[in-house]
């Protein structure tokens, strides 16, 4: 009974702790090589989320296979619709294509994204962990559909900001209410977390939009 008493306790503390790291890291982009910092924020988030020994649902109401298709189908969509969005945006708000190449030249730092691909898949874990994971779970107890992907999305947002990029605050926004939509829909962790993985897969290694 007190490990269930505790357990909202423990959740929030996961995501508090988590959001402080992250904002931390991203608050250093500009001084700091961006592999370090992105590999450094995703091995302490997830052993923040690890300590707090909650299970996450992994598959949801779909069996494996359909889960894990559903979820590399909607990261392909995703980069796809990117892809087709960004030349006019960036045309229509110059501004953005500016924002863009210099998130794209700090990618470039070494080791660069093709050799970096790994910590963005291990910080691509971490992020759906706390905020479509730990943090839905908590939520998922009390409030609605709707409620959870607002204020999921918003404290995903958040920490963007601390980065001083408002391109990726956009982004957050957009890709996180798409994410923990596909969570909450899903009733699965993993949905998301292919979802996110193959996006910046195409959008950061494969195919760049800058």
């Amino acid at each position: 009974m007190n490990s269930v008493r505790s357990r909202p306790n423990i959740d929030i503390a996961i995501v508090a702790v988590a959001t402080v790291l992250f904002a931390l890291s991203l608050a250093l982009r500009a001084h700091v090589n961006v592999w370090l910092t992105i590999g450094a924020s995703a091995v302490l988030l997830l052993a923040t989320t690890t300590l707090g020994r909650g299970e996450l649902p992994l598959w949801g109401k779909f069996p494996p296979a359909r889960a894990i298709a559903v979820g590399v189908g909607a990261g392909a969509l995703m980069a796809l619709v990117t892809h087709l969005a960004y030349p006019p945006v960036a045309d229509l708000v110059p501004a953005i294509a500016v924002e863009v190449g210099g998130l794209y030249a700090d990618l470039r730092q070494t080791p660069g994204p093709l050799l970096g691909a790994p910590l963005l898949l291990l910080a691509v874990a971490a992020e759906e962990a706390v905020w479509r994971g730990v943090l839905v779970r908590q939520m998922e107890k009390s409030r609605g559909p709707l409620a959870i992907v607002l204020v999921a999305t918003m404290a995903y947002a958040v920490t963007q900001a601390f980065s001083g990029s408002w391109v990726l605050v956009l982004v957050a926004l957009g890709c996180g209410a798409f994410w923990t939509f596909l969570r909450v829909w899903s009733g699965s962790v993993v949905v998301p977390a292919l979802t996110h993985a193959v996006w910046n897969l195409v959008v950061f290694v494969a195919l760049p939009l800058q």
